[in-house]
């Protein structure tokens, strides 16, 4: 059984009869030629060490397992303690009134950005690389690929501790956790990071490495290296989510 993402793995891995069954998996194919190279993270190091304001991105559905509320109150936390903010999420949803309510309710509308549904691809990874964090809320396990993206774009993810971010961040470190459902937390880290440019700057560094293995060559290997292992050992692969 493939299972998308640590959250998913964790969920179905009991379920197995043998823990050989169930094979983790990040369901993510990006082309390699995408990953932020090392001169240009190296340039996004450097120009977040300089600037004065923290670039804040999200992209995703606005929906009530996003916590899009919290997020803005995030957000209102860091700048309450000090952070100059610049903050932008890319999507639409059923929440984006409420987000606008809030937004309006905590004064944050000359530093959060609302655009709504942005079709072109392209566009998301750049403002993710032009971003210093991709900030998010996600109350509900799952596994967004918008954070694999951020890692490939040499931007680190901050966001709620869970399964599936901790497992992406595992190898180096390109990122922040902090408590679930508890946005005063979250924009303390945020704060922070903009207030120690040299943490932030690093942690670029950090979130690119981590984001190196999620490209589509070695992607492809990899699961093809683990289907063979299986098969070998008389194991049926079948998909799981």
């Amino acid at each position: 059984m493939f299972c998308n993402g640590q959250d998913t793995y964790d969920a179905l891995m009991p379920l197995c009869r043998s823990p050989e069954v169930a094979i983790k998996i990040n369901d993510l194919q990006i082309d390699p030629a995408k990953i932020l190279n090392p001169e240009l993270v190296e340039q996004k190091s450097r120009v977040a060490r300089s600037r004065s304001d923290l670039r804040i991105c999200y992209a995703g559905r606005i929906e009530p397992q996003k916590a899009p509320l919290q997020w803005v109150q995030a957000i209102a936390e860091a700048r309450r303690l000090g952070a100059q903010i610049r903050a932008i999420w890319l999507g639409e949803g059923t929440l984006m009134s409420d987000m606008r309510h809030e937004i309006d309710r905590l004064r944050q509308a000359d530093a959060i950005d609302l655009p709504g549904f942005v079709s072109n691809r392209d566009q998301v990874i750049e403002t993710m690389r032009e971003s210093d964090v991709l900030a998010f809320t996600h109350l509900e396990p799952e596994s967004p690929r918008v954070q694999m993206e951020a890692l490939m774009s040499a931007c680190p993810i901050v966001g709620y501790d869970r399964s599936y971010p901790r497992d992406l961040i595992s190898g180096h470190n390109g990122g922040v956790l902090t408590p679930l459902g508890n946005p005063q937390a979250l924009g303390a880290a945020l704060a922070d990071l903009a207030a120690d440019r040299t943490q932030l700057s690093e942690l670029i560094r950090c979130a690119s490495r981590d984001g190196a293995r999620f490209n589509s060559d070695l992607m492809t290997r990899d699961r093809s290296t683990r289907i063979r292992e299986r098969v070998g050992r008389g194991v049926t692969a079948t998909a799981g989510h």
